[in-house]
Parts: C-alpha cells; sequence; structure tokens
C-alpha cells in the first residue's frame, strides 16, 4: 500500500489505499445507501449497498449503559441491504447480487445521561 489513507463526514467516506467505503448524498439514514469498492491483484470490486429496511438500534436509541460508573456503548446496524455490483477476477467481471449488514459500535467512556 502507499499509505494513504482518510475520512470524509458529511458525506461520509473512509478509504485506505484502493479500498474505499461510503455513503451516497445525503439520505436519511447514513446507511441508506451505500458502496463499497476494492482492488488488489487480480481483482476488484465494486458494490452498492440499498437498504430495504429500517436501521436498527440496541438499547435506549442506540446507547447502552454497561455500568453504574457511566461507561456505555453506541450500537446500531443496518440489518436489511440489498447488494449489487461486480467482482472482476483476473479480467473477468461477474455480476454478484446478495443481502449485507453493516453495524457500527462506539464507546462513550463515562458518559452519564439523565434517565
Amino acid at each position: 500500500g502507499t499509505g494513504q489513507a482518510g475520512v470524509t463526514l458529511a458525506p461520509f467516506a473512509a478509504w485506505l489505499d484502493d479500498w474505499t467505503l461510503a455513503t451516497l448524498g445525503a439520505p436519511a439514514d447514513p446507511f441508506d445507501a451505500v458502496t463499497v469498492s476494492a482492488s488488489g491483484p487480480g481483482f476488484s470490486y465494486t458494490l452498492a449497498g440499498t437498504a430495504e429496511g429500517p436501521l436498527m438500534r440496541q438499547g435506549e436509541d442506540g446507547y447502552s449503559l454497561k455500568s453504574d460508573a457511566g461507561q456505555a456503548s453506541y450500537y446500531y446496524s443496518q440489518p436489511f441491504l440489498r447488494v449489487e455490483g461486480q467482482l472482476t477476477l483476473d479480467g473477468a467481471a461477474i455480476p454478484v447480487t446478495g443481502r449485507d449488514w453493516c453495524r457500527r459500535r462506539g464507546r462513550a467512556a463515562r458518559a452519564r445521561r439523565e434517565r
């Protein structure tokens, strides 16, 4: 790799060398429409995911208290992604379709929340 990596927030995109994950436009929910692409020696793929159901949040609107000391995390997932795209192996393009599940967990240390 060349060490090229980065993130933008609006719209969201993250990349590392030739690997990219990005949201499309400004959907109502960040995981409503995403693209994933990657390439390497002898292969590449580009996939587009479209949500076919609601974003799922664990706990109280995605917030989950872990201890009385205030440790907590945020967790949400999009388990209803329809995926379409193309896989290329040694120059041969192959259309692909399927389902995917995208999730995100983040730590919220010492976060106290009024109940």
